[in-house]
């Protein structure tokens, strides 16, 4: 089930363009309709290289949701880690 992410910013929302999947205890966020990111036990991965301002903003508000380690600190750390490409489902 998707779950819509909200802002950790001053925005109000994010109209559906970032949503959130929790399967099998990891979290996956979906920005407009790429899976970008994901945490597994507390711990942000990069999932695809997409990035984009608005990406940066779900990514962001994702991490400080739901990230206890490897949270997220900006697009030059965001392009030097690896992507796993892994798909939920």
């Amino acid at each position: 089930m998707f779950t819509a992410l909200t802002p950790t910013d001053s925005h109000k929302s994010f109209y559906g363009k970032a949503q959130v999947l929790t399967l099998n205890g990891v979290e996956f966020l979906l920005s407009y309709s790429t899976f970008v990111a994901y945490v597994k036990n507390g711990k942000l991965f990069k999932n695809d290289d997409a990035w984009s301002m608005t990406t940066g903003r779900h990514i962001k508000a994702f991490s400080d949701r739901f990230a206890l380690e490897e949270e997220y600190r900006g697009k030059k750390d965001w392009e030097a880690r690896p992507a796993s490409y892994i798909k939920p489902f």
